[in-house]
């Protein structure tokens, strides 16, 4: 049974658990308890629809489990990150600092000393 037909089972269900709960109310054939338990199970089903329908939308990724406020946050992160660059690249950048020396007012000067 795939998704859609127990969506469509459930949902049929649900109908005629609300008839049945309209009824019972209506004459007052059902006692308090049975009547709960109906209630109960037609709220079971809506929860069981709702989730059948979310694990469609999460098998076609039209779900995003992330948030947009950390996703945005997220991607910003990886766009500072990549500025960085590579591993490749940052390692190249500390190997030219440490073949700098500096001298005074803060300048930075390769291969000469003041």
């Amino acid at each position: 049974m795939t998704e859609n037909e127990a969506i469509e089972v459930l949902s049929n269900e649900l109908i005629v658990i609300a008839n049945m709960i309209g009824y019972c109310k209506d004459f007052e054939k059902e006692s308090d308890l049975a009547l709960a338990y109906r209630v109960k199970r037609k709220e079971a089903h809506i929860i069981a629809i709702s989730a059948l329908k979310e694990i469609q939308l999460y098998k076609d990724n039209k779900l995003c489990l992330i948030p947009e406020d950390v996703y945005s946050r997220q991607c910003s992160e990886l766009d500072a990150y990549k500025e960085i660059g590579t591993v490749e690249e940052c390692r190249e950048a500390v190997e030219k600092q440490k073949n700098r020396k500096s001298c005074k007012y803060g300048v930075w000067v390769r291969g000469q000393e003041f």
